[in-house]
């Protein structure tokens, strides 16, 4: 069974390093007039470090993105093609390759569309798939992918696998696609089942690089904490991180999920986030 390829074999890990601006400062991170702290505190009293460091530069995105679309060129230069930006994190990411494609590709024929579905309802656990957007584009929704030779899903990172195996097998199956394939930015680390192994070999998939099995934020990226009933959700890092993608540190996903249940207006002063300017 035929695995993801990478773009890029070993990322560069930095923890404080010029390449990651957003790692500077005694006390906080400061990033394009937002600041968070280098670490957090919790109700008991214990203290963690927000980030581990950086885990992939901006000029290693670049080349990924740039790999990428070099792949596309070269796997469907005389195909009609449609490409698919898969959730709203996936914009900056389908926006680079494509235009690595427009730069460097002008003759490649291709169209562009986008889908919302709604994976994630426990911080980074998928539960469940719902079509918030279906697929589109400029004209309005898809229901025929018949015209096209080959639909290109991208996606900006490949966890578990269980969204973009539902997507292909479940979603665009139904709607006469042809043939499906899926490049994705960054794989983590981790084992997936059988069905979604055969999933990514039937779509040829191809990955930017291989990352470790942390929660990853930057360049569309981010962390979605849930609330109590009648609680907002709260979302983190969506906006553009200089110099690349973070990685948080081990089981601070959940820690910070519990706090902002249990001492949301805490957890929102230190991390200097307000609700009303998400």
């Amino acid at each position: 069974m035929r695995m993801p390829a990478y773009i890029i074999d070993s990322p560069t890990v930095l923890r404080h390093g010029v390449e990651f601006p957003l790692l500077v400062g005694d006390d906080a991170f400061l990033t394009k007039g937002k600041s968070y702290p280098r670490a957090v505190s919790f109700e008991h009293g214990d203290s963690q470090a927000l980030f581990i460091g950086g885990v992939v530069s901006t000029a290693e995105i670049n080349t990924i993105c740039a790999g990428i679309a070099e792949e596309i060129a070269s796997r469907f230069s005389k195909q009609k093609i449609l490409l698919i930006q898969v959730l709203e994190g996936s914009r900056p990411f389908s926006d680079q390759v494509i235009l690595c494609l427009q730069s460097n590709f002008p003759a490649q024929s291709y169209e562009v569309a986008a889908l919302k579905v709604c994976s994630y309802t426990h911080g980074s656990q998928a539960n469940g798939h719902k079509i918030i957007l279906p697929l589109h584009n400029a004209k309005g929704e898809i229901h025929n992918l018949a015209d096209f030779d080959t639909v290109v899903v991208l996606d900006d990172l490949l966890d578990m696998g269980n969204t973009i195996h539902w997507l292909i097998t479940k979603y665009l199956a139904k709607l006469n696609a042809p043939a499906i394939k899926a490049f994705f930015m960054l794989e983590k680390e981790r084992r997936r089942t059988s069905a979604v192994n055969r999933t990514l070999a039937q779509s040829e998939a191809l990955c930017g690089c291989l990352v470790p099995d942390k929660w990853v934020v930057g360049f569309g990226l981010d962390i979605n904490l849930p609330g109590t009933t009648g609680q907002a959700p709260l979302h983190l890092f969506r906006s553009e991180l200089p110099g690349g993608i973070y990685a948080f540190n081990d089981n601070i996903e959940q820690k910070l999920i519990k706090e902002y249940q249990n001492s949301p207006d805490d957890l929102m002063k230190q991390l200097r986030v307000y609700i009303g300017a998400i």
